[in-house]
Formats: structure tokens, C-alpha cells, sequence
């Protein structure tokens, strides 16, 4: 069971439970377009415009980026990644256009208003879009960027939101 809890009481390392653990940008609204989870090792948190807020990258070719696009907010989940190690892999590597993930997976979402997460989760954050900008090729400054991750061109889209609550396993 999940209980909210203050934002501010968090207690993420993000250099951990996002870089070396993962989380997964769960969105989409389970009526007109289903709920999809994707695995994500790069972001972070910390106060964006006078509130908690996270950053999230998300490729132009993911099924993710259509329904992040298509709703107001998204959730970030953070499964126990010892327990999950093989699903979080899973969640990563396969495509929401071609299988229910979560199914698949035998994860469950639940929402908080209208926003999906993974009930398995021992951390979410539900966040709401505040900005979309795509990482563009000419604003990297470091060459051997583009060659070592983005080798095919295929760019992210940075998602600044406001972390609007907390949820933690009690």
C-alpha cells in the first residue's frame, strides 16, 4: 500500500535510485490511450521554478513520448530494482506499440487522479508537464556526445514537471 507524504520529505538519491537503480515514466490514461511504462536512467530532481520538480528524457521514437504528450502529467515509479531486475530490462527494451508492458510484466496500474503509476512501486512521483524541449544536435557541446548516444540521431525530449505529490510504500 502506498501512503502521500510531503515532497519535501523525500528521500531519493537520484545518482542511485534513477542512474544506477532506474525508474519507470509510466503514462497515458488506460481509456483512449492505454497506460506504458518505460525504463529511465537519466533525469533528476530538485526546484524548478519555485517548486519540487523532475527531469525526465524521453527518445523521439518512444511509444512513451506520444502519451506523455497526449496527457498533462506522468508518474515516475521506482520498483524495488533487486525484486524487479528482470521486468525493469523488460520495460526498457520493449515496445508499448507492440505488447502491454505492465501485463506482461504482471504489474498493475492504479491512478492517482488521472495520472497511472506502477502499484509496485516503493516510491512515486506524480508529476505535471510544465516544459517539453527536444535536445537538439547544435545545442550539444561535446562532440563525442552525438557519437557514443546519439549514433542513429535519434534525440531525446527533455520533460521539466512539477512534482505535484509523493507516494511511498508504507
Amino acid at each position: 500500500m502506498l501512503k502521500e507524504i510531503p515532497v519535501s520529505k523525500l528521500r531519493i538519491n537520484p545518482f542511485h535510485d534513477i542512474g544506477t537503480n532506474w525508474m519507470l515514466i509510466t503514462a497515458g490514461n488506460g481509456k483512449t490511450a492505454p497506460v506504458n511504462a518505460m525504463t529511465a536512467s537519466w533525469g533528476g530532481i530538485g526546484v524548478m521554478w519555485g517548486a519540487p520538480a523532475a527531469f525526465v528524457f524521453v527518445r523521439e521514437s518512444r511509444y512513451t513520448k506520444t502519451l506523455i504528450e497526449s496527457e498533462r502529467g506522468f508518474s515516475l515509479c521506482f520498483p524495488d530494482h533487486k525484486k524487479y531486475a528482470k521486468e525493469l530490462a523488460f520495460m526498457g527494451k520493449a515496445s508499448g506499440r507492440d505488447c502491454d508492458k505492465l501485463a506482461e510484466c504482471s504489474f498493475t496500474a492504479e491512478y492517482y487522479g488521472e495520472v497511472p503509476y506502477v502499484a509496485e512501486s516503493d516510491t512515486v512521483l506524480i508529476c505535471r508537464k510544465q516544459c517539453a524541449q527536444p535536445v537538439e544536435e547544435s545545442s550539444i557541446v561535446i562532440p563525442d556526445v552525438i557519437t557514443k548516444w546519439y549514433p542513429d540521431r535519434n534525440m531525446h525530449v527533455m520533460y521539466i514537471a512539477e512534482i505535484e505529490a509523493a507516494l511511498i510504500r508504507a
